[in-house]
This record gives C-alpha cells, structure tokens and sequence, in this order.
C-alpha cells in the first residue's frame, strides 16, 4: 500500500521533498541458519547468525509509503506526511506504480560506490537512485551520463561510535574518484547532532541530477520523534 505517495514521487520527485518527510529504510537483516551444537553433557545450543541483506549497491523494486513511527513538519512547522521508501513486498495492485530504483547501502569504516547507467542509452533501467540516511558521511559522484556514486564513511577510532574522520574520507574519496564532479559532506549540511540528511538521484535528459532533503529532530511527541525539513530539496 502507498497511499498514491509512488504517484506523487514519480511525478515531482523535488515537489515531493517539499511537501512530505522521506526516510529510506531499505537496508534489511538476512537471517542466517540456526546452527546446532552439542556440548561435552550433550546439551543442545542454538545460535542464530544475522547479517544485513544488502552489503553491494543493487536495484530494487520500491515503495513509497506514509510512515507512523515519526512525526513531521515542514520549515514552518505545519504538520507534513512521514514517508518511508522500502522495498516492495508482495504482489503489486494495478495502482501501486512501484518502481525501481538503485540502492547504495551504507557501512560504518567503508567507502561503498556502484554505478549508475545513462538516462538516455538504457531506457530500462532504473531513473531513481537512493542511499542511506547521511548523518555525517559524504557522498560524491563522478561527471557524465554514466556516473559512479559512494557513500563514504570513517571515524576518528575506526569504531561504530566514533567521530567522523573527514581526513579520510577526503582522502578516500580522491582514492575512488580523483576529482569528483559532485560532493556532499559533513560541512555542507550537518550544523549540530540533530541534523539527518536523505539523498536521492533522478535521471534527468542527459545527465544524473542529486538532491538532498535536510530533516532535523525538533522534539518528542508521544514517544515518537518530530522532525522538521527544509524548505526545499538542495540540488548538489
């Protein structure tokens, strides 16, 4: 169910970043066997082995959905739909208008790039590019109709918890790309803790086009986050 939010994506994805919250929650777990185990009493044990379903940039079919697990405003705090992209589930009605879309998942300590086809040569393939939700990594794209995107990310202590290192990711983004012809860091959108950033691509006739939809924690209202956007998408 999308609640028309795919219609109202695939008509003006900019339009729709002014009006609605969207938060990408396509990263997943994939459940591991359960393995068995006997100990030196024949004791059974059980372990249970997790991992994330998606560790490579993919295409996936998606859906675009209202969401109850926040709640938003848009910059002059009127109350806004919370959207959620996700990955489509099921069989599809003759109204869904689900669609793919290039996912690059993000992980900590890793610099993670795909590469996107050129709007004009591959008309099947997918016009919509999403990665994770960006609290202090970076992103960066190479030129040209058939760019190569990342999603960069390196702390001070190599750990899950610790400050991000922009030295590295710098640096790791010159590694990757040499010069890149589209960045988005840290310094560019990130002004204290409370600030999220989703990052999308569309193709436009020629070209990829990026945008990015800055949201912020404004409080709590029933156990649930409020978050305000920004006025309008920012074009990278």
């Amino acid at each position: 169910m999308s609640d028309h939010k795919n219609k109202q994506f695939l008509e003006s994805p900019e339009n729709f970043l002014k009006n609605n919250l969207l938060i990408v929650r396509l990263q997943a777990l994939a459940f591991g066997a359960v393995q068995r185990t006997f100990g030196d009493k024949s004791i059974e044990e059980y372990r249970g082995a997790n991992k994330p379903k998606y560790s490579e940039g993919t295409i996936l079919t998606v859906n675009i959905r209202k969401t109850d697990s926040c709640f938003a405003q848009n910059s002059s705090g009127k109350a806004i739909d919370a959207c959620e992209v996700v990955e489509a589930t099921g069989a599809a009605s003759k109204h869904s208008h689900r669609f793919e879309a290039y996912y690059l998942p993000f992980f900590n300590n890793k610099a993670k790039t795909m590469r996107l086809q050129p709007p004009l040569n591959s008309t099947s393939s997918p016009k919509f590019y999403f990665t994770d939700e960006m609290t202090g990594c970076a992103f960066a794209a190479t030129p040209g109709p058939l760019p190569q995107v990342g999603h960069f990310n390196f702390t001070t202590t190599g750990t899950d918890d610790g400050a991000i290192d922009d030295g590295q990711i710098n640096q790791s983004i010159t590694n990757t790309f040499g010069v890149p012809q589209k960045t988005l860091k840290k310094a560019d959108y990130k002004r204290d803790a409370a600030d999220h950033v989703t990052l999308i691509g569309v193709a436009g006739t020629m070209n990829w086009n990026f945008f990015w939809q800055r949201f912020s924690v404004q409080g709590m209202n029933k156990g649930k986050y409020i978050y305000r956007i920004g006025a309008a998408p920012t074009p990278i």
